[in-house]
């Protein structure tokens, strides 16, 4: 599909933002990259669980299911790449930054371009409930409120500081999931 000069403005607006937000060691991953990938892309939606029940790329998971189910290990022993995606690049960029200091080299991870740029390039969304085609996208902030015209940006709360706790305790969450005293209290 051809871009209009207002869908390439927004673009490339979304497109400055990452490459501004996300770490440059870590190889980007585009949609055209994560199509041409097919099977062997793994997409894990790094946003917080408000997040992701407004909408989530087709087929991701999230960070807490992909660890649960051993995802890194797996995805390093099977040859997949793994590519972890938010809004616009950074909060994966940090995900894939842990990943690549846990597994090395042996585990191709890219950072997504996230699904601002996702749902700008043509990208479908779908409800993480049913599966169904939506039209809704959380947008972290308003910021980063980028969207094509038949896509509606979600933001609670305006982003900022709500957004900042929601990471914060998810964060610790995961931390706390891995410490060796995670089955102290249950």
């Amino acid at each position: 599909d051809e871009l209009t000069s207002a869908s390439a403005a927004h673009r490339e607006r979304a497109l400055t933002m990452f490459k501004r937000l996300s770490p440059s060691h870590i190889p980007a991953a585009s949609r055209a990259t994560v199509i041409a990938l097919g099977e062997r892309a793994v997409l894990v939606d790094v946003r917080t669980a408000p997040e992701r029940s407004v909408s989530t790329l087709p087929g991701a998971v999230s960070v807490a299911d992909f660890e649960r189910a051993r995802g890194p290990e797996a995805a390093a022993q099977a040859g997949k790449v793994v590519v972890p995606y938010c809004t616009i690049g950074f909060r994966s960029g940090q995900y894939a930054q842990a990943l690549r200091s846990r597994f090395g080299e042996t585990l191709d991870v890219r950072n997504g371009e996230g699904a601002v740029l996702w749902s700008l390039d043509g990208g479908e969304l779908v409800n993480p409930s049913d599966g169904a085609l939506t039209s809704r996208l959380h947008t972290f902030g308003q910021t980063w409120a980028i969207t094509r015209d038949d896509v509606s940006a979600v933001v609670f709360g305006g982003g900022g500081l709500t957004g900042l706790l929601w990471m914060g305790v998810e964060r610790l969450e995961r931390a706390f999931a891995r410490s060796p005293c995670a089955d102290c209290f249950g």
